[in-house]
C-alpha cells in the first residue's frame, strides 16, 4: 500500500500523543487515517448503591464504563387503578418502617435458587447487610441487601416478575 502521509509526520504525532495530555488522536491527510491512542491505565466508575462490577483481568478487552450518574425516573402520567390491579404501594407507610426499593431494573427473586427457601419472609427478622432478594438485571444476578434491622411485615414484589427502578420490594418496622 502506498502511504502519503510520510514517517517523519507520523513520529511527530507519536511524540505530541506521548507527551501531551491527549488520550487519543485521530488525522486524515490524503485518504490515509491515522489514529493514535495513549496506553492509559483503565478507570471504572461506579454509581453508589450498585453491586460491584466484574472486570476482566489484565488483556482482556474492557466495556465502557458506567456513567457517573445516578439513574433518572422519567416522569409519566399518574394511572387510576383499575380493579383488577393491587393497590398502590405507599413509598412510607409509617415512621417506624423502612420501603426497601428495587436499586435496578429487572427480575425478582426471592431465593438463591427454584427449590431454596425465600431469602425472607414476612415475620422474619433481618440485619443491615442480610440479603432481602436477587434481581437478574442483565444476565447478572444482583444481590438485595437490606439497609436497616428490623423485621420484615410487608412483600410487595413477586417472585419471577419484573420490577422497575425504585419500586417499593419490602416493608420493614425498625422499631
Amino acid at each position: 500500500m502506498v502511504c502519503d502521509m510520510d514517517l517523519q509526520r507520523i513520529q511527530e504525532l507519536l511524540k505530541l500523543v506521548a507527551e501531551g495530555d491527549v488520550a487519543e488522536l485521530e488525522i486524515e491527510e490524503d485518504g490515509v487515517k491515522v489514529t493514535i491512542r495513549k496506553n492509559t491505565p483503565n478507570v471504572t466508575v461506579q454509581p453508589a448503591g450498585f453491586p460491584p462490577m466484574f472486570f476482566p483481568q489484565a488483556g482482556a478487552p474492557v466495556q465502557p464504563a458506567m456513567p457517573a450518574t445516578a439513574p433518572v425516573a422519567t416522569p409519566t402520567a399518574p394511572v387510576a387503578p383499575q380493579e383488577s390491579e393491587a393497590p398502590a404501594v405507599p413509598k412510607e407507610t409509617a415512621d417506624d418502617r423502612f420501603i426497601a426499593k428495587a436499586p435496578i431494573v429487572g427480575t425478582l427473586y426471592r431465593a438463591g435458587s427454584p427449590d431454596s427457601d425465600a431469602f425472607v419472609e414476612v415475620g422474619s427478622h433481618v440485619s443491615v447487610g442480610d440479603t432481602l432478594c436477587i434481581i437478574e438485571a442483565m444476565k447478572l444476578m444482583n444481590e438485595i441487601e437490606s439497609d436497616v434491622s428490623g423485621t420484615v411485615v410487608e412483600v410487595f414484589a413477586e417472585n419471577g416478575q419484573p420490577v422497575e427502578y425504585d419500586q417499593p420490594l419490602f416493608a420493614i418496622d425498625v422499631s
